[in-house]
């Protein structure tokens, strides 16, 4: 993960995944970009404005952190 090392002291428990520092989160299997949109009372256009790397929204791995907002 490039943006920032995690640290087990800076993630949060959410439900389907971690939320690092209130502007990361952490992709579990079976999430969707849209499902973590609603989770987080955003859209995935913001998602994917936030996220260049993401280039399909469809396409998205567990493990990897997405920046939220």
């Amino acid at each position: 993960m490039n943006e920032k090392k995690m640290m087990d002291n800076e993630l949060d428990n959410v439900s389907g995944g971690a939320l690092l520092n209130n502007e990361f989160y952490v992709v579990e299997p079976g999430d969707t970009l849209s499902e973590i949109a609603v989770k987080f009372g955003t859209s995935v256009k913001k998602l994917l404005a936030l996220n260049p790397r993401i280039t399909n929204a469809d396409l998205i791995y567990a493990g990897e952190a997405i920046r939220i907002r």
